[in-house]
């Protein structure tokens, strides 16, 4: 609990885990872990075992050809692989000098104190530290609002996942963001706000060219929003694939082994040296002779040989031609889903790559690389994932806000993102069967891999008593998850149950669920609800937590309440605000008296007055300074907005005269409406 020891590699070909093809240590492994899997000795830079917990990293040689195990590339069943050599610009990235890690232990340095285990604060260090390697070795360093994206509030905030999203509704759906206090919706179908993979044209329903979707993202900023997108980011069309054959996956290599004309109804195909062509040609499959994409209906083995029949010839837009004997040939894999091909990696690094970026930096502030962990089915393992993903964010100079995240993260691209992907307990599903998945096994997996915040998943919840259990849960977890459903959804949803929703993240944003409570939420069979109440020394609202359970339900708890109040994470908070000398530019009126924006109250009426400073609507350079007698030190600020959703605060910035006399200013955009915290940390 006091000492920690870790591993990382510094660059894309340093990969993590003993390498899947190479003989088991016999260090026995312990399995630890729920549904997200679990760390293993092949997979894993850290693994823990029975005397304790081995670090490991490896690269490998690229530049000559390999034969690899299928099994331990794609988690197939017998059978070998030719693997080419990475050529051209990518050679750099096959060769093993380069490859670099970081190797630090650090002692708990800081106190448990308030609500913070040892363990909390010294993984809390641990996470500093890391933080401070990437930024010294140059490694990716992905920010959100200024923010380390692993340390981020908005990494772990909720958002809308709707499958019918469009610019069309999307007013609506910006409402119902706005009314929760969600800051984010998100376009959920195959390729999302995109007509397809490969080339990625803008879907119609989003302004049908790069110039439209912009004009959409531009519309959601407007109202505070962000819009994210779902984006199969290695899988092609058909019709894309059918012009870029040489450019696919290769699940197996073999060659012609007789001539073949251009109306014949069968191939015999002959191994390459090393490898059984009998095994990893799966019956029925496509192969890409040429040009040209094969479609076959049978494989048996003919001597040495393996003979394909029941062609299908010049598919998905290809031309059937006529080919020597020692023609390559590869096979590729198709999905049935969305009808599409597999990126190989050349392709995938020089185009599709490419042309992320261009999309990307139009403004999307959310981007889930869905099946990126397909990248390793070409032989190249993580490490084509890890190029992939580098390039692209190395090419987004001008919009490296997003909040990025991936299917399956490797040690290196865990840098890359902002978060794992939100998969959650029972990724996509309805609320109700997700109190059924125990015991947590993804949060756990996920803290063990500091990967903050672990969010909760992407849920359908259908009713009020519904929303307060997954609320309470995203307390206990302090972190989100996201409603999965479509925008006429939003019609259920009335105004007293989105205040709710905004009370439960008002809650959680400002730190108010302290640890003794987070785990008596984390009881999957127990019910809670928030009210707001007033009470005198709170800062901004305070909220009474109270046990209790709705008609029907099975389970529920003694009834116990508690009251809240808002505290800077894992510490006791001190209101520095109340002891400082308030100048205000201006008053609406005596009720509205600058000594109200620090009386720890938000909101009018509380004890019968006002209750919030504010000035008329038309005044000219409106501020407020405070003042004190000595330098203070501050952790952190949390700002309300008035709690009339009619006037709203849309634009600011905070300026600190620093105690060596330097001043330093941060911008800050439009606060929360309705008077939810706005928290700024340092």
């Amino acid at each position: 609990r006091d000492f920690a020891v870790g591993l990382f590699g510094t660059n894309a070909k340093t990969l993590g885990g003993r390498p899947k093809s190479y003989p088991a240590t016999g260090f026995d492994v312990v399995a630890v872990g729920g549904a997200a899997g679990h760390e293993s000795e092949t997979g894993s830079a850290a693994a823990r075992t029975a005397f304790g917990s081995i670090l490991q990293a490896h690269t490998q040689d690229y530049t000559q050809d390999r034969v690899v195990d299928v099994a331990a590339v794609a988690g197939e069943e017998g059978g070998t692989r030719p693997v080419p050599a990475l050529s051209g610009e990518l050679a750099p990235a096959g060769r093993l000098a380069g490859s670099k890690v970081a190797l630090f232990g650090i002692a708990r340095a800081g106190a448990a104190a308030g609500n913070a285990s040892r363990r909390d604060v010294l993984r809390a260090e641990v996470l500093e530290r890391i933080g401070a390697v990437e930024v010294g070795e140059g490694m990716p360093h992905p920010v959100i609002g200024k923010v380390w994206g692993k340390k981020a509030v908005q990494a772990g905030a909720p958002y809308l996942i709707l499958e019918d999203l469009s610019s069309g509704n999307l007013d609506v759906a910006l409402q119902w963001a706005n009314d929760l206090g969600w800051g984010a919706v998100y376009k959920n179908t195959c390729w999302g706000v995109f007509e397809r993979g490969g080339d990625f044209p803008v879907s119609d329903a989003f302004g049908g060219s790069d110039g439209g979707l912009r004009a959409v993202i531009e519309r959601a900023r407007a109202r505070r929003v962000t819009l994210g997108t779902h984006a199969r980011s290695n899988w092609l069309p058909a019709d894309y694939a059918g012009a870029h054959v040489g450019g696919l996956a290769a699940d197996n290599h073999a060659d012609l082994a007789a001539p073949v004309e251009a109306d014949a109804a069968s191939l015999l195909l002959a191994p390459l040296p090393g490898t059984d062509v009998r095994q990893g040609f799966g019956a029925p499959g496509h192969v890409a002779v040429g040009d040209e994409l094969i479609r076959y209906a049978r494989a048996a083995p003919s001597g040495g040989n393996l003979l394909l029949s029941g062609l299908t010839r010049g598919v998905d837009g290809t031309l059937a031609g006529a080919y020597r004997a020692g023609v390559r040939v590869k096979r590729v894999t198709r999905a049935a889903d969305c009808g599409e091909y597999m990126a190989g990696l050349e392709l995938m690094y020089h185009e599709v790559a490419e042309r992320l970026i261009e999309v990307l930096d139009l403004g999307l502030g959310g981007v889930s690389f869905e099946d990126v962990d397909a990248l390793f089915n070409d032989g190249y393992g993580a490490l084509m994932a890890n190029l992939v993903l580098e390039k692209v964010y190395d090419g987004l100079a001008g919009n490296r806000d997003p909040l990025y995240e991936m299917a399956v993260v490797t040690p290196y691209a865990w840098h890359l993102n902002a978060r794992a992907a939100n998969r959650g307990e029972a990724a996509s599903a309805d609320v109700t069967a997700v109190r059924r998945h125990a015991p947590w096994g993804h949060l756990a997996y996920s803290r063990r891999n500091y990967l903050p915040p672990p969010m909760l998943g992407r849920w359908h919840i259908p009713g009020a008593n519904d929303w307060r259990w997954a609320l309470s849960r995203a307390a206990a977890f302090d972190t989100g998850f996201a409603y999965i459903g479509r925008v006429a959804d939003a019609s259920r949803h009335g105004a007293a149950l989105r205040q709710e929703v905004r009370d439960w993240y008002g809650a959680i944003l400002s730190g108010a669920f302290d640890r003794p409570n987070r785990l008596v939420m984390q009881d999957k069979d127990a019910y809670f609800r928030l009210d707001r109440v007033a009470r005198a020394g709170a800062i901004g609202p305070t909220w009474k937590l109270s046990d209790w359970t709705p008609a029907g339900a099975a389970g529920g708890r003694r009834s116990n309440s508690r009251y809240l109040a808002p505290q800077l994470r894992g510490f006791p908070v001190t209101n520095l605000a109340r002891d400082a000398r308030v100048t205000v530019s201006g008053v609406l009126s005596p009720a509205h008296d600058g000594a109200l924006a620090v009386d720890s109250f938000t909101g009018a009426g509380h004890d019968g007055g006002a209750g919030e400073w504010a000035v008329a609507a038309g005044a000219r350079d409106k501020w407020i300074e405070l003042a004190w007698d000595a330098p203070r030190k501050i952790r952190r600020v949390i700002l309300f907005d008035r709690a009339s959703p009619e006037q709203n605060v849309r634009a600011g910035s905070l300026t600190f005269t620093l105690a060596d006399g330097r001043i330093e200013t941060l911008s800050v955009s439009a606060l929360p409406e309705g008077g939810a915290p706005r928290v700024i940390d340092f």
